[in-house]
């Protein structure tokens, strides 16, 4: 068992000492920078709490879609290639089961990707 806080508290600890402390001394031609790094904080933040979940929803998911066997060491990164060719040539295009999965697909990467990178953009559009 790690001590706390963990890695993402800490984190959480670190962006807020940059925004409350650190961000109002700094010269005005820095503040940019310090947001970008308390974004990217935050980013980190939120893909710690995830977890690996989302990730493993998309591999079973496109393994289901691919029809990949599990005993193939392949990586999600292949998978995704093997997906975006797929895409490319129209292979699922029409109507029918795989274009379904793929759009179902497609919608929640999209959506945990942007509840990772931009969550307040998120609960905006809800």
């Amino acid at each position: 068992m790690r001590d706390r806080p963990n890695s993402a508290e800490l984190l959480e600890i670190a962006r807020a000492r940059l925004f409350e402390e650190l961000l109002p001394a700094l010269p005005p031609e820095y503040k940019y920078s310090a947001l970008m790094v308390a974004a990217a904080m935050g980013i980190a933040i939120r893909e710690f709490e995830n977890s690996d979940e989302a990730e493993i929803e998309e591999r079973n998911s496109l393994k289901d879609l691919l029809g990949t066997d599990d005993s193939e060491d392949i990586t999600l990164l292949d998978l995704n290639r093997q997906f975006a060719a797929g895409l490319r040539i129209g292979k699922y295009n029409k109507s029918g089961p795989d274009h379904e999965i793929a759009l179902h697909l497609l919608r929640r990467v999209t959506l945990s990707k942007l509840g990772e990178s931009n969550p307040k953009y998120l609960a905006e559009t809800e």
